[in-house]
């Protein structure tokens, strides 16, 4: 597949309604994909089961666009980003 095929077919992908959207998007920015993640985080609660020795960890992705979720942190070496958290099993 070309590169701008997929991208058109990207811009076409939805999950969720546009009718509904601006009145979920006041209480939440990530409306438009808010029930693609809870289906996923669903999905893990079910199928991964942690282990004893746990590392919360958090990472800043370096991005510059336009995006409602964006954070400025100085110290960083890319001081604009989405900032993640990771849970990382030890496994023994």
């Amino acid at each position: 597949m070309s590169y701008n095929r997929c991208f058109q077919l990207l811009n076409l992908l939805r999950f969720d309604n546009k009718d509904t959207r601006p009145q979920r998007r006041e209480t939440d920015k990530l409306a438009p994909r808010i029930e693609l993640l809870n289906l996923h985080l669903s999905n893990l609660q079910r199928y991964y089961v942690p282990g004893a020795n746990l590392t919360v960890d958090e990472q800043l992705i370096p991005f510059r666009g336009r995006c409602p979720i964006i954070q400025y942190i100085p110290s960083k070496p890319a001081k604009y980003g989405l900032k993640l958290f990771w849970i990382c099993n030890c496994i023994r």
